[in-house]
């Protein structure tokens, strides 16, 4: 199957396809789930995709996060069971089906421009999700929405909320927690694919220039060290982190621009993409800092 196309980076997804890396059927159920572009139904089509066509595999526990999985495809049925039997309920506005108690539903724009505001939306409040789909479609510019919040309430009980994501085409995004996917109830708070992690190979290297298009911020930041390609390339010092890391940890040290210099943060590089544009003011010590890491490792090399 093609999961690259679940690869939100074109850098990595290029990388990928001139090394001919193929990630395995872990790694590609990992990079379906977190796949910020795709909605649930083509996430679910990719994953029967994924059960037909590729090896199964067994899931060993992880340290205090995650329960072991026996059948990775078996585990990947549930999941899409759950969020089916999620999106059903949610949909359901009768007071039937909510035990007796009125629901409405609310929306809440999240825009690509960090610093814009949701005023449109505050304080509407709608009977079923089909109606407030239809005030948006007619009433709500979605240029600049990067997704909707939307969040099924309980009237007498604001405490009893549930929420979904959607895309300004009402299309599914992402659903709620995992409250009943574990039998046992013991582990259903856990998060099966935010407690695994993976060491994917990428391009970049200490020096390259970067920027996250899903990020608000939109701002480049320098690679610090160069990636590594494989389990056996990492430092002793986060050989633990491989063994008992979780999604967090798949971050890589980046520089940001200050006004004096560079200070340092982490993010998630998945989606990180070449910064092509010519830097401009503070953001110039991010090129100077990097002439100086590529001098040193040459050097040291």
């Amino acid at each position: 199957m093609d999961v690259l196309r679940f690869v939100e980076s074109e850098a990595i997804k290029d990388y990928w396809l001139r090394i001919g890396y193929e990630p395995n059927s872990l790694e590609s159920a990992y990079l379906i789930y977190r796949c910020g572009n795709a909605t649930l139904k083509e996430k679910h089509e990719a994953w029967n995709e994924l059960i037909e066509t590729m090896p199964d595999c067994s899931v060993e526990k992880r340290n205090g996060w995650m329960t072991a999985q026996k059948s990775l495809h078996d585990f990947l049925r549930r999941y899409m069971a759950y969020e089916g039997r999620y999106v059903e309920k949610f949909l359901d506005a009768t007071p039937e089906g909510n035990n007796g108690r009125l629901v409405v539903y609310t929306l809440k724009n999240h825009y690509r421009n960090a610093n814009k505001v949701d005023n449109e939306l505050a304080n509407k409040a709608f009977s079923s999700f089909e109606s407030s789909k239809t005030y948006y479609q007619q009433n709500v510019d979605t240029d600049g929405i990067e997704y909707i919040e939307c969040a099924k309430i309980t009237v007498d009980d604001a405490n009893d909320t549930s929420f979904v994501s959607i895309s300004p085409f009402f299309d599914f995004m992402s659903v709620g927690g995992l409250s009943d996917l574990y039998n046992d109830g013991s582990e259903n708070s856990l998060a099966f694919f935010e407690g695994l992690f993976f060491i994917f190979p990428l391009p970049f290297r200490a020096g390259d220039i970067v920027w996250d298009p899903a990020c608000r911020d939109r701002e480049p930041y320098l690679i610090i060290e160069d990636c590594y390609k494989a389990e056996a390339e990492l430092p002793t010092k986060y050989k633990r982190m491989y063994e008992h890391g979780d999604t967090t940890d798949m971050q890589i040290r980046l520089g940001a621009a200050e006004e004096h210099g560079v200070s340092f943060t982490h993010k998630d590089y998945l989606r990180l993409e070449y910064y092509t544009i010519a830097l401009i003011g503070r953001y110039r010590h991010l090129e100077e800092y990097g002439h100086m890491l590529v001098k040193r490792n040459r050097s040291s090399g």
